[in-house]
């Protein structure tokens, strides 16, 4: 997420247009990430999944950028969950 937060202040020099200025970040109880945005929004992460609030454009930005970054281009966003995409494949 910080390398995030730092790609998004070369990009945008208004602070106005950033999402991750201010971010603060917990660990609960059970191991979960816990980041909070700047607007109150948050954002999850739960190790295999994350999680946004689902009302926040910004949410979901910055949960898509830091899913790719964990997970790669393959992801797969249902709701306010996004996933590591499977990929099937056949074996003959």
């Amino acid at each position: 997420m910080l390398q995030l937060q730092a790609e998004e202040a070369k990009r945008t020099d208004d602070p106005r247009k950033r999402n991750l200025d201010n971010m603060t970040w917990r660990v609960d109880s059970s191991g979960n990430v816990l980041y909070t945005l700047k607007n109150g929004s948050m954002v999850k992460d739960n190790g295999d999944k994350i999680f946004f609030n689902v009302n926040d454009p910004a949410a979901a930005q910055v949960a898509q950028g830091f899913a790719r970054m964990m997970f790669g281009r393959n992801v797969k966003v249902s709701g306010n969950e996004i996933g590591r995409k499977i990929s099937r494949q056949i074996k003959r």
